[in-house]
């Protein structure tokens, strides 16, 4: 299995620098969950949004890397907008009791999607209403599905783990903007701020099979963009840029 995680518009392998000294094979273990929701729900990420979503543009997943033997490390990232600490707890105390995976090493992160579901405890206050209580049963069902899914795929990597070689690199892409407008030391709407702060450093971590084929296994990589492409009148489940550039690259 090929997985990426969160991520760049385009990437070329060619570009990583060559690894001077023959690297030490590491376990790493992959796994993917989908996500993706089964009745329409309402989406975050836009205040003016005030029904359920209409369909699914694009499925959404958790994608899991586990890495090391004996003290592994687990990184799940999650196609969403966002997560809160109470549910990443939920699931981490089902990894460390049942799984023996201390807290500390697990990672949970998002794309940051402005076109996913809503989870209970994040960013309650962006809807312009309060959900219906139907609409709530379904935030709720959801929410507790998604413990389940962090949990799964969690375990779903650990499983996995096979030696692999790993290469780091970091590059950099300027299609991200500060969208912050400031006017006279005040904020007055979103937009293109040219001389504001902006970060567009692209790290980016490499998995390869350890032979002498060097089969790509998986890559990591972020950057600071909001997934902002779809404006707030779409109201259809999808993963936005950083979604779309996962599943281009494990298409790949």
């Amino acid at each position: 299995m090929s997985l990426s995680f969160a991520l760049i518009a385009c990437l070329l392998i060619a570009g990583l620098p060559a690894q001077a000294e023959v690297p030490t094979p590491v376990a790493v273990g992959l796994a993917r969950v989908d996500i993706t929701p089964k009745t329409p729900i309402r989406l975050t990420g836009y205040g003016n949004r005030v029904t359920e979503s209409e369909g699914v543009e694009q499925p959404l997943f958790a994608r899991a890397i586990a890495i090391g033997d004996g003290d592994p490390s687990v990184l799940v990232t999650l196609d969403l907008c966002g997560v809160p600490a109470s549910l990443v707890d939920a699931a981490a105390h089902q990894l460390e009791a049942n799984d023996h995976l201390p807290r500390e090493r697990l990672a949970v992160c998002v794309i940051h999607t402005h076109t996913g579901p809503a989870v209970v405890g994040y960013a309650p206050m962006i809807f312009p209403d309060d959900p219906t209580p139907d609409q709530q049963d379904r935030l709720d069902a959801y929410s507790q599905a998604l413990v389940e899914a962090i949990v799964q795929a969690a375990r779903r990597a650990l499983a996995d783990r096979r030696p692999a070689l790993l290469g780091y690199a970091q590059g950099s892409v300027d299609f991200a903007v500060n969208r912050r407008v400031v006017k006279d030391g005040k904020w007055v709407g979103f937009g293109v701020s040219p001389d504001a702060p902006i970060d567009h450093s692209l790290p980016l971590l490499r998995v390869t099979e350890p032979d002498d084929s060097g089969t790509l296994r998986a890559l990591i990589a972020g950057y600071a963009c909001h997934c902002t492409t779809l404006d707030g009148n779409f109201n259809r489940i999808c993963g936005d840029w950083a979604g779309y550039a996962c599943e281009r690259i494990e298409a790949d």
